[in-house]
């Protein structure tokens, strides 16, 4: 039985705070970045949409939500800003998509025909809620029967429409390594899921975040005059989706 928790309610209320400031800051940065992005250009356009291929998203990199009103959201200031360029080991914390909870229920849905209650977030979302009082928008069962439902809706709109665009706040999310590898940054789980499990060859996404390492490729591409100034590995990488737009130009 879900209990009145102290030390919740304080995380909870800060949570408030800093999505109140996130939502207020977001037109003071969101022109700032955009300029920025026209005066250097190796600095991405904020909410850049890059295409790629579901099968070369493996990990996910931390536990993210980009509501913080929900629980506690990673980068979620840069999820309202627009998007940001951080250093540090956060690129290392990453655990593979195929052993989370929602993508193996998608797999046993709709691979393996199971009914939701049957499923591993069923039971996941379950322990979620006697722990926190609601999790995921759902505060109990019948919640969750409803909440998946929709997901069956969509399930049915990939398959049938295929991957759609979405609003600029709404698309799957992912973060780009120090070594360029994109990461699934947790917006948008159920969407990539279906579509790894759909086989769909390429669907949008937005870059939130940007390991240092990896800004510094995207600065030498564009402070060099010929690719022979670039390093054998740029050269190499030079396909890599959040590159295109450089070398384009």
């Amino acid at each position: 039985m879900w209990s009145f928790n102290p030390e919740r309610a304080k995380i909870t209320i800060l949570s408030y705070v800093v999505a109140i400031l996130a939502i207020l800051s977001r037109p003071l940065l969101y022109p700032f970045r955009k300029l920025k992005s026209v005066i250097f250009p190796s600095v991405a356009p904020p909410r850049k949409i890059i295409y790629v291929d579901p099968s070369d998203i493996v990990f996910q990199c931390g536990e993210f939500n980009n509501n913080p009103f929900r629980y506690d959201g990673r980068f979620s200031l840069a999820y309202y800003a627009g998007s940001e360029v951080r250093g540090g080991d956060w690129d290392k914390d990453r655990t593979k998509i195929s052993e989370l909870p929602k993508y193996r229920s998608i797999k046993q849905r709709y691979k393996e025909g199971r009914d939701w209650c049957e499923t591993d977030v069923y039971q996941h979302l379950l322990s979620k809620i006697e722990e926190r009082g609601k999790y995921d928008g759902c505060e109990n069962k019948e919640d969750i029967i409803r909440r998946y439902e929709q997901i069956d809706q969509l399930y049915e709109s990939i398959r049938t429409e295929g991957f759609k665009e979405v609003g600029k706040l709404d698309h799957v999310t992912v973060n780009i390594a120090r070594d360029g590898e994109i990461v699934f940054n947790g917006s948008g789980h159920h969407r990539l899921s279906i579509a790894k499990i759909l086989g769909i060859d390429e669907i949008p996404v937005r870059v939130l975040v940007r390991h240092r390492k990896w800004q510094r490729v995207r600065n030498q591409i564009t402070s060099a005059s010929t690719c022979t100034e670039l390093s054998e590995t740029i050269v190499d990488n030079r396909s890599h989706p959040d590159l295109e737009d450089l070398v384009e130009k």
